[in-house]
């Protein structure tokens, strides 16, 4: 319809109405359509475009949404920042509008005051002179305490239903009346993903193979539309998510700058480690905090760690945390907590300072270790197993100690295994030494240790075959057999027993086995 109800009681700045002008007027042009594929702000002229990208969820929405109803009902969208709330909001409002002839209104928001308490206020008075069941769509709903109390005073009865957007951690429903249902934005899905890659292809970007390969497998929306784009304006959406932060939720603006820092290397943080850095105690079980609901979470297999959703977006935390502090300053705070007696913290080290090394963040290392070389030394020293030794020597290598380096080869080398995971990466490190051959007698000691464990026996019978002796032969072949007639079922030490048989065995061994 041309003309809608009349919202002249609010403030004009504050509302407006949806129409067939504001959705089919001024189209976005090629331009603007790819710019806001890059995080560039949402406007009516991309739904008019119909340059949106379809969630799976908007047709189910819809679906609920057409038949107005006589009493006062919320939908919520929650999601994060860069999920598409705004634009399945903005779609399923103009699809309501201009399919079913729904009365729409959009309360505009701006960074300054993204909702104001008054129009709720008058909200029954303007459901009153509409005469009809009115649709109300508003971004970051419950993000003031103020206009969560002002939408606690509407009436059950009033014929309102609500489409809001939220950020998870901000999601306060309160003492709400009526019917209160959420839509939960979850990882993008496989069609989902195929769309986004059709539109941005259209659009002009040339995502590389490699960025395609990334964004398929992507478990975030913004992560998706970075990987295939510039993402240059994606920036702006992270720096309003800490700024949220900052302004309600201080203690998660803290500890995301620690966790954004680490897991912008790949390494989450363990739980004891980030409760240490705030001595009031609260860091303790952050992914349960309400301010870091969709931001912060427990590692699903390893619950002791803690990390925020993606690398990426953790990467571009990290840079809009750099203008405030420096990134060699939260490293050092993380390093002096480490517990340099307990293995999970020394683990922690290793992998983030070889991380460090290897992905870029040399200039923080450079900074940084003068202050934290004592720690450095105590957890080296401490480190009593292989595969944190690997771990050290690959992070002396990077920074080019190769004295340092060394000592963690040869103090590995005297470690027995206890799993197949640090045979191989035992085996690997005398390779990388140029040493394969004197890995045969320690795997020789280890397979006669663990006579129950088979994990080792398939490479200490390749390392005999390629290193051993005539008389080193018989010995192991008469061995083996006997212990494959007491492990029958084992099929990976039978595989390597018949390729030595046929090696290295004698006529008559090969003819016995045969």
């Amino acid at each position: 319809m041309a003309f809608g109800p009349d919202i002249s009681m609010f403030d004009p700045d504050s509302v407006e109405i949806v129409t067939h002008e504001l959705l089919s007027s001024n189209p976005a042009d090629a331009v603007h359509c790819k710019q806001y594929y890059e995080g560039a702000p949402l406007d009516w002229d991309v739904i008019a475009a119909n340059a949106d990208i379809k969630r799976d969820q908007q047709a189910g929405l819809i679906e609920q949404l057409r038949h107005s109803s006589d009493s006062l009902r919320f939908f919520c969208i929650l999601g994060e920042s860069g999920s598409g709330k705004s634009t399945l909001g903005r779609r399923v409002a103009a699809e309501l509008h201009e399919k079913y002839g729904a009365v729409v209104i959009r309360l505009r928001k701006n960074s300054e005051d993204p909702t104001t308490p008054d129009v709720w206020y008058h909200m029954e008075t303007f459901c009153k002179k509409a005469g009809e069941p009115v649709y109300v769509l508003a971004d970051d709903l419950f993000r003031k305490p103020e206009v969560c109390r002002a939408l606690e005073e509407l009436g059950p009865s009033l014929p309102l239903t609500v489409l809001a957007t939220s950020r998870t951690n901000e999601y306060h429903p309160g003492r709400l009346k009526g019917q209160v249902v959420t839509i939960a934005l979850g990882p993008p899905t496989k069609a989902e993903i195929d769309r986004v890659i059709r539109r941005v292809q259209r659009s002009g970007w040339k995502p590389s193979s490699q960025e395609l390969t990334r964004a398929q497998v992507a478990n975030e929306f913004l992560v998706l539309m970075v990987e295939l784009t510039s993402g240059r304006r994606f920036q702006e959406v992270i720096e309003d998510t800490l700024e949220g932060l900052l302004r309600r939720y201080e203690p998660i603006y803290r500890a995301y700058e620690y966790l954004c820092f680490a897991y912008s290397y790949d390494v989450a943080i363990p739980t004891r480690i980030l409760e240490r850095l705030d001595t009031r105690g609260r860091f303790y079980d952050l992914p349960n905090q309400q301010g870091a609901k969709g931001l912060i979470f427990y590692d699903e297999s390893r619950p002791e760690l803690v990390h925020p959703g993606h690398p990426l977006r953790a990467e571009m935390t990290r840079r809009v945390y750099e203008g405030h502090r420096s990134s060699a300053i939260v490293l050092e705070e993380l390093v002096n907590v480490v517990d340099g007696s307990e293995r999970l913290d020394r683990k922690f080290m290793a992998s983030l300072l070889r991380s460090l090394a290897h992905k870029g963040g040399t200039d923080v290392l450079k900074t940084a270790l003068p202050h934290i070389e004592h720690k450095v030394a105590e957890c080296v020293e401490q480190a009593g197993r292989i595969d944190e030794l690997v771990t050290w020597r690959s992070f002396y290598l990077a920074v080019d100690r190769r004295d340092e380096a060394n000592a963690c080869a040869d103090a590995a080398f005297t470690v027995e295994p206890t799993s197949l995971m640090e045979c191989d990466l035992l085996l690997s490190l005398y390779r990388e030494v140029d040493r394969e051959r004197d890995a045969l007698p320690a795997l020789d000691r280890l397979v006669h240790n663990r006579l129950e464990s088979s994990w080792a026996y398939p490479a200490y019978l390749r390392l005999a075959e390629r290193y051993g002796t005539q008389s080193h032969w018989q010995r192991v072949i008469d061995e083996s057999s006997a212990w494959l007639a007491a492990h029958p079922n084992d099929n990976y030490v039978r595989t390597a027993f018949l390729r030595l048989v046929e090696r290295k065995g004698t006529a008559e061994q090969r003819r016995h086995l045969l």
